[in-house]
């Protein structure tokens, strides 16, 4: 069947995309209706990621793990040591553009960087696998990143391997 434009909602404004195309959000498996999304900030042009529990109609930033360093817990959410708005960030699996190496400036080739997509299974209902950081926005240094872990489909999250 083809396609209408009745068929389709607007469900993520300003989300972020590689130069592909491919678009950074992960539909979580076995959860209906829960998504995870990047999106550039409209104030700084930052990469910042939300998850929607109802296939997309509102959207809010990550909880960040309870013992974080970077956040503490306020009675308006969570928030930087300086008092900027912090969360669970995480990496799309999208491609980052690097600085080439000589070789690869010789052969015209651009670096790429991808860290792997927001992992989800079917079968292991509720548990989500992601590279990501804690703070203000998205990084994409190595040592800036972690590995994280949900048990309940992207409601809490804990550290299982540091930078």
């Amino acid at each position: 069947t083809r396609a209408r434009s009745e068929d389709y909602v607007m469900s993520l404004r300003r989300g972020t995309r590689d130069v592909l195309g491919h678009v950074d959000m992960h539909a979580v498996a076995g959860l209906a209706g829960v998504l995870v999304g990047n999106v550039q900030a409209p104030e700084d042009d930052s990469v910042k990621t939300l998850i929607s529990t109802d296939n997309g109609n509102e959207w809010r930033p990550i909880h960040p793990p309870k013992n974080s360093k970077e956040c503490v817990a306020r009675s308006k959410g969570w928030v930087t040591k300086t008092g900027h708005a912090c969360s669970l960030q995480l990496q799309g699996g999208h491609k980052n553009k690097g600085v080439p190496t000589k070789w690869e400036a010789r052969q015209h080739r651009e670096v790429e960087r991808r860290w792997g997509p927001v992992l989800s299974s079917a079968t292991a209902v509720g548990v989500m696998l992601a590279v990501g950081n804690v703070g203000e926005r998205l990084r994409s240094r190595d040592g800036e990143l972690s590995t994280f872990v949900s048990r309940d489909g992207g409601e809490s999250w804990a550290v299982v391997g540091e930078g």
